[in-house]
């Protein structure tokens, strides 16, 4: 790191970066978008977010088996009755470990939990997929939809909008996260589940001490970015004079490369307030590693 920060690209390259806001009929039509998915062939869901890379335009999932719901293990995991079990992909429920609660004593992740059981519990469900089709545990990692007595419902979507799941991306598959973050900023507009609480609110980038602390932890976080450096492998945004110890983001080679015009806008965020989200690591001081563009937005 240490190389200054390049000229000011285009205005269209930095626009990519925003993330706006989305008005009462947006709310509506991020909700409404999956009714209309189709039962057979490419599940394909609009980018809502406005800011995100041109290659994103598009959400599409690879449709694969129905099956019926037997069992809701937690508020992201249910069992099938063909005996596997299901991570729902893209998002995170509350669990009891946020905040460092004995195992069931942690209401926001009942409410989860429930919530889910609400939605699929002993009912017929259209697995979609990304890239990734099973998680390092051996689950399905898939997208689920229902479509009983009513329009076609994307369950992960309605999770975020109850503010009962934040939106997360895997590394090297972040598949649908614009639009997973969409139905995340309903919840966060009405502060409606975690998002009333402040563990799960924000945090500032300057807090270092907190940061550091939170180690291990999916965080959102906030601030203004000092200073853009680049390596061969990977840009940084330094939150602070000395990376040795401040908060830091860093954007591997394999997220820049999704989007070159989205990488070379980074430079432009030298003195702008950002929001990241990730996953808390100590790389010196600590640092979010992201596995997405859309994980890094201008608010």
């Amino acid at each position: 790191m240490g190389e200054k920060p390049r000229g000011r690209p285009e205005e269209r390259a930095e626009q990519r970066l925003k993330s706006r806001k989305i008005n009462a009929r947006g709310r509506r039509r991020a909700i409404a978008i999956v009714s209309a998915l189709a039962t057979a062939g490419t599940f394909s869901l609009p980018n809502l977010a406005e800011g995100g890379p041109a290659s994103d335009a598009t959400c599409e999932l690879a449709p694969g088996p129905t099956r019926t719901v037997t069992r809701v293990i937690d508020g992201e995991t249910v069992a099938l009755d063909d005996g596997r079990e299901l991570r729902l992909a893209g998002i995170l429920a509350p669990r009891a470990r946020d905040a460092d609660a004995v195992e069931g004593g942690w209401p926001l992740e009942e409410a989860a939990r429930v919530a889910l059981a609400d939605l699929v519990l002993g009912k017929q469900v259209q697995i979609a997929f990304a890239t990734a089709k099973q998680d390092r545990y051996g689950r399905l990692l898939g997208h689920l939809f229902t479509a009983h007595d009513g329009p076609r419902q994307w369950i992960e979507g309605e999770l975020l909008g109850r503010g009962l799941a934040r939106a997360a991306a895997l590394p090297d598959d972040g598949a649908c996260l614009a639009e997973l973050l969409a139905h995340e900023r309903l919840a966060r507009a009405d502060v409606s589940g975690v998002w009333r609480l402040r563990l799960y609110a924000p945090k500032p980038a300057l807090q270092v001490a907190v940061l550091a602390g939170a180690r291990s932890s999916f965080q959102v976080v906030r601030g203004r970015v000092v200073s853009v450096d680049r390596t061969k492998s990977a840009a940084y945004l330094n939150f602070g004079h000395d990376w040795r110890s401040d908060f830091t983001v860093r954007i591997p080679r394999s997220v820049l490369r999704r989007d070159e015009t989205w990488a070379k806008a980074l430079d432009a965020l030298k003195d702008r307030t950002v929001e990241v989200r990730g996953w808390i690591v100590r790389r010196n001081g600590p640092m979010i590693s992201i596995a997405h563009p859309a994980e890094l937005v201008v608010p």
